[in-house]
């Protein structure tokens, strides 16, 4: 029986996986694309909704952050945003051990449940447009509450 301990503690650590997840907005923000997305002053609100999943082996892990910019004026209870029109940008950074990718091309609708000055429910549906390359199709749908937080200090 103890020489069994071993293997299955092995086993377990490798399939032992860590997940976060969060969301996110800012008010008087915009999204800065420079290799990756970064959230800096501006004047639109900025939902972002982050997945990582990690491996405790090298470069396994994986995940996304998908980022809403829009105009504070369309955040109001019941209203269907429309994603990747002229007034509202996506921004969708995935990772999949060392490879990366980033698309604007993102398709669906973000639908605001409830909205106050500190945090706004809604559901979102979306998905990437047939266009982005089949390793990076990603889709998602599901309700959130992003809660407010500071737009980042810029960096020196």
């Amino acid at each position: 029986m103890m020489k069994n301990i071993l293997p299955l503690t092995l086993t377990l650590v490798a399939l032992t996986a860590c997940t976060s997840s969060s969301s996110s907005f800012y008010r008087q923000a915009s999204v800065q694309t420079s290799g990756s997305n970064r959230i800096t002053a501006g004047d639109r609100v900025v939902l972002e909704l982050c997945y990582e999943k990690t491996y405790p082996y090298p470069d396994a892990q994986g995940g996304y952050c998908f980022l809403i910019a829009l105009p504070e004026s369309e955040i109001a209870k019941g209203a269907v945003i429309r994603l990747g029109t002229p007034s509202v940008q996506t921004y969708l950074w995935q990772t999949n051990g060392p490879s990366h990718h980033m698309t604007q091309e993102v398709e669906g609708e973000l639908r605001i449940l409830a909205a106050s000055g500190d945090s706004i429910r809604a559901a979102l549906t979306a998905r990437t447009s047939t266009t982005v390359p089949s390793r990076w199709q990603w889709t998602y749908e599901g309700k959130n509450r992003y809660s407010r937080e500071p737009v980042p200090a810029p960096s020196p």
